[in-house]
């Protein structure tokens, strides 16, 4: 492990690439090494030990390419599976929800959440939320639909912003101070959000306190990346490449134009 070594992030599939966009734009010395598990997204209907098999699984592909710190850039695996990673991983690793609860309660105490299935039903977001704010009112709901959407690359279309609107429904009538938008898919899609739940609440994206936390800790273990590095990107999923690699450049120009494939050992009932 050493100042020019990659930083790791992985996700279900697309989404994670928002926390690399903010990576580039925080970080834009530091290598970055993604894995995209785009084989057996989405996660949030997945049960708890096929999650932590699946992490544990992406983790040691990381560490085998030399990662020198880890980002779990996925709501669903920082709930579920991060405080096992934690105990496990050789170098630094963190995940979004702390990340997302200091964010959301600078913006007041109603705060409304909306992630997958397997994150809500976590409550990690609630916990972490109520652990700062004790008086915080916090209204989570699942949005399963969003992230199949998002991964068939459906984002503008009037099908799209019908599922959302779906989707959104029970915020309709709450008045918040903020929206933890608790999947890392969803940034893609923060404008639709935002036009639906109105311009008073803010959008709270988790990826901006968590790179900055991981800048933090890259600085603490004196491994940041020197002011002079070019930086080296690498881009693996473990489905078909070219998909992802036509809606990464669609959503980010150029930020995944080389990807390749890696498989993985097992779909469990994918």
């Amino acid at each position: 492990m050493n100042s020019a070594s990659p930083i790791g992030l992985y996700d279900s599939g697309l989404g994670g690439l928002s926390v690399v966009r903010e990576v580039f734009r925080q970080l834009p010395r530091e290598a970055v090494l993604y894995f995209g598990d785009t084989a057996r997204v989405p996660y949030g209907g997945r049960s708890v030990e096929d999650l932590i098999a699946f992490n544990r699984e992406i983790l040691a592909i990381l560490l085998e390419r030399g990662a020198k710190a880890v980002l779990v850039a996925c709501n669903t695996s920082s709930a579920v599976a991060l405080h096992v990673l934690d105990g496990e991983c050789p170098v630094p690793i963190l995940g979004l929800i702390e990340a997302g609860a200091r964010a959301a309660v600078r913006c007041g105490p109603r705060i409304g959440i909306i992630a997958t299935e397997a994150t809500i039903a976590s409550g990690a977001h609630a916990r972490a939320i109520a652990s700062i704010r004790p008086d915080a009112e916090i209204f989570p709901i699942a949005c399963p639909r969003l992230v199949p959407m998002i991964e068939s690359g459906d984002w503008t279309s009037e099908r799209a912003a019908a599922i959302v609107f779906e989707s959104l429904a029970p915020f309709l009538d709450v008045e918040l101070d903020a929206l933890v938008l608790g999947c890392t898919h969803y940034p893609i899609i923060s404008e639709l959000i935002q036009s639906i739940v109105g311009s008073r609440v803010e959008l709270v994206d988790p990826a901006q306190e968590a790179v900055r936390a991981l800048g933090e800790i890259l600085a603490g273990h004196e491994i940041l990346a020197e002011p002079d590095a070019q930086p080296a990107h690498d881009f693996l999923v473990s489905g078909v490449p070219e998909a992802f690699a036509q809606n990464a450049t669609r959503l980010f120009g150029s930020l995944a134009a080389s990807v390749s494939h890696h498989p993985v050992r097992s779909l469990i009932e994918s």
